[in-house]
């Protein structure tokens, strides 16, 4: 009677996983529509050489700023980088260190303090898998500081509409 070997594989491999750099794309439209268009995402990606065991590796880096047209103005909430030969693993990172694997970024008494609270922010994660990058990603752009930016360039952003707007003043 011969042994049946079971498939070891796992049943999460998807045929349909998508590159970081189409999934950051993607958020310039969402951006753009959340905002009435008053501010867009734009994703620069540039390659460098990094050094490592073996000499050195091409490293592709995607960052992703967050524009006001009115303003002429952009401001990077986050960068992304991959080997030039492999998307995953993914290496997210933030200007603020953020909570990756808390439900939300708001603060907590463990978050906002004490050593507990230091060790579980970070300005870097890894994403192994494109499920885990979304996740990730999600975390980054629904963050404290992101959402900070969000609201300064919205602000600026109307108050330079509203002054337009505003009737000439006679002297």
């Amino acid at each position: 009677m011969p042994i049946e070997i079971p498939d070891l594989w796992g049943d999460d491999i998807k045929v349909d996983v998508l590159p970081p750099l189409v999934i950051l794309k993607a958020q310039d439209g969402a951006i753009s529509r959340k905002t009435t268009g008053i501010l867009r995402a734009e994703v620069l990606t540039s390659e460098s050489e990094e050094p490592d065991e073996d000499g050195y590796h091409k490293v592709v880096t995607h960052t992703l700023d967050l524009t006001a047209p009115a303003l002429n103005y952009s401001e990077s909430v986050l960068e992304v980088s991959h080997d030039s030969d492999r998307m995953y693993p993914a290496v997210v990172s933030v200007p603020d260190p953020i909570d990756w694997h808390a439900r939300s970024d708001s603060p907590t008494p463990l978050a906002s303090g004490g050593v507990l609270g230091l060790m579980a922010h970070s300005r870097t994660v890894t994403a192994h898998s494109a499920d885990e990058f979304m996740t990730f990603l999600g975390r980054a752009l629904q963050s404290r500081y992101t959402k900070a930016t969000i609201d300064s360039l919205l602000a600026m952003s109307n108050e330079k509409r509203m002054k337009s707007e505003a009737p000439a003043q006679a002297s």
